[in-house]
């Protein structure tokens, strides 16, 4: 029998139950769930959180970027539109036959460069390309964001939180073996969660 692919709803139901909730829920944009609303509002700021944490290769897409018509007011000679749903330009090496000087500001890549051609990670919010790995990183990190407000219990969110990480890191190596170009462009980037811990322990707000 096969086994059936990742949908969004199975991804909630897979959070709840790392919560510990017996609760199931037939659609994230059910009105009279408490869970599938608070799964709907976290929903998007956790996929963007994830998808740029990586060069993910179901993600990664290329585009030769459109001059834009208005130019920077000093700096640079041209700015270029980045392309709709880019959640993270990956800048080329600089011996990359495609490297140009360039630095974003907003939506825009600002350059001297007549022609600009760039990768990028993209926003792909369709579950059924992604990879197992991500899918249960995701499950983990949704399930962390939503710990608070059904457990209230900051340590099972805290816990949460820490196998979402372990889970990337292990996501990460397996989308690696996959990969036959390795100078992609570096993504360094902590989860919200580590960064809000980190604030806190140097007392940074």
């Amino acid at each position: 029998m096969a086994t059936p692919g990742p949908t969004q709803t199975r991804i909630v139901n897979g959070a709840l139950a790392e919560l510990g909730s017996t609760e199931k829920i037939t659609s994230i944009d059910d009105p009279t769930s408490n869970s599938a609303k608070r799964a709907f509002a976290v929903w998007p700021e956790v996929l963007l959180d994830l998808l740029s944490r990586h060069p993910w290769n179901f993600a990664l897409r290329r585009a030769e970027l459109n001059v834009a018509t208005a130019t920077p007011a000093f700096g640079y000679e041209r700015q270029f539109q980045l392309p709709s749903g880019c959640v993270r330009w990956l800048p080329a090496a600089r011996d990359d036959d495609d490297f140009e000087e360039a630095e974003r500001e907003g939506n825009f890549l600002l350059t001297n460069a007549d022609t600009l051609r760039i990768r990028y990670i993209a926003l792909i919010d369709d579950v059924t390309v992604w990879p197992p790995a991500f899918v249960r990183a995701m499950t983990l990190m949704l399930a962390a964001a939503m710990a608070e407000g059904v457990t209230q219990s900051e340590g099972i969110k805290d816990r949460l939180a820490q196998r979402a990480e372990d889970q990337i890191a292990k996501a990460k190596r397996i989308d690696g073996l996959e990969t036959g170009r390795t100078r992609r462009g570096r993504v360094s980037v902590q989860s919200s969660w580590l960064q809000s811990r980190n604030r806190s322990a140097y007392g940074r707000y």
